[in-house]
């Protein structure tokens, strides 16, 4: 999201009685189980599978098969993930906090984004 009428970025902007003082527009975002399920145009809009999306023990790391993975645009990123995990781990970025850095993997294995060490 571009610009506020502070001046800076707008990150989140959270509205506690549903009504906006202005126009927010959220693109290449994941949006799930949001009220009337209404979907930004440009933004997936299903389960996030994440490792953990509980308040008492979230974990944003994506797990296999996640819509995050390989899916951020080209035209918002960063160079690491917020543990500074280099990005992109694969053919493309990921939405989110965290990059996917594959499932663990045999020594010698051939199976794509995998890590050693699992």
């Amino acid at each position: 999201v571009k610009g506020s009428t502070t001046g800076g970025p707008i990150c989140l902007d959270w509205y506690t009685d549903g009504k906006p003082s202005q126009r927010t527009t959220y693109t290449n975002n994941i949006i799930w189980k949001v009220k009337g399920n209404i979907c930004p145009t440009g933004s997936l809009c299903r389960d996030p599978m994440l490792t953990n999306e509980t308040t008492t023990a979230f974990n944003p790391t994506p797990l296999l098969g996640s819509p995050a993975i390989d899916s951020a645009s080209r035209s918002y990123l960063l160079n690491h993930d917020q543990i500074e995990t280099h990005r992109p781990f694969g053919p493309g970025y990921d939405i989110g906090a965290i990059e996917f850095r594959g499932q663990p993997c045999r020594a010698g294995s051939r199976r794509p984004r995998c890590r050693a060490g699992g």
